[in-house]
C-alpha cells in the first residue's frame, strides 16, 4: 500500500479477535505498512510504472537460469573490498537477462569492479537498457560490465536484451 489511512483499515477489515490471536499479532494495523513512511516521495503512478516493469521481467526471473556472480562469502578483505551480492537471471533462450547487484558494505575508495556474466550467447549482441550500450555476449562473460560500490545497500537493475 502506497498511502493508506490506517485508521480506518480497522473499520473496514473485520477480522475475528481470534484469528489474529491464533496468528500471534495485534491488530490488522500492525501487519500493514504504508510504502510513504519508507519512501516519501514514492507516488502511486511510480508504484504502477514499478509494478509494470516487474511484469515485463517476471518470466525470465521465475523461470530463467539463475547464476550467482558474485557471493558476499567470497570477499578477500572486508576491510578494504566492497562487500556486494550479485545475482542474475538468464531466459532460456538466452535473448533476455535480469541481473541484481546489491552493495551490502561499501567503501570510500572501493576501485573497479568487473562483473561477469554467465549463460549469455557468446555470439549475440546485447544491449542493455538503461544506458542504450551494446556489447557482444563474450565480452560481457570475458571482461564484463564495470560496476560501482558506493554506498551501503545500494543496488543496481541491469537488464541486457538480444539484439
Amino acid at each position: 500500500m502506497v498511502d493508506v489511512d490506517v485508521e480506518n483499515l480497522d473499520r473496514y477489515l473485520n477480522v475475528p479477535e481470534d484469528k489474529l490471536k491464533s496468528k500471534g499479532i495485534d491488530s490488522v494495523r500492525s501487519r500493514v505498512g504504508n510504502l510513504k513512511d519508507y519512501l516519501p516521495e514514492i507516488t502511486v503512478d511510480e508504484m504502477k510504472e514499478q509494478i509494470k516493469e516487474f511484469k515485463e521481467l517476471r518470466d525470465t526471473i521465475h523461470y530463467g537460469n539463475q547464476y550467482r556472480l558474485i557471493s558476499p562469502y567470497d570477499t578477500k578483505d572486508s576491510a578494504f573490498h566492497p562487500i556486494s551480492n550479485c545475482v542474475s537471471y538468464v531466459s532460456d533462450d538466452k535473448s533476455k537477462c535480469v541481473t541484481f547487484h546489491v552493495t551490502i558494505l561499501g567503501r570510500a575508495n572501493p576501485g573497479e569492479k568487473r562483473l561477469k556474466f554467465r549463460g549469455l550467447d557468446e555470439n549475440a549482441v546485447y544491449i542493455e537498457k538503461s544506458t542504450g550500450k551494446k556489447y557482444g555476449g563474450d565480452l560481457l562473460m570475458n571482461i564484463g560490465l564495470l560496476v560501482l560500490d558506493k554506498k551501503d545497500y545500494e543496488s543496481q537493475l541491469i537488464i541486457l536484451e538480444k539484439c
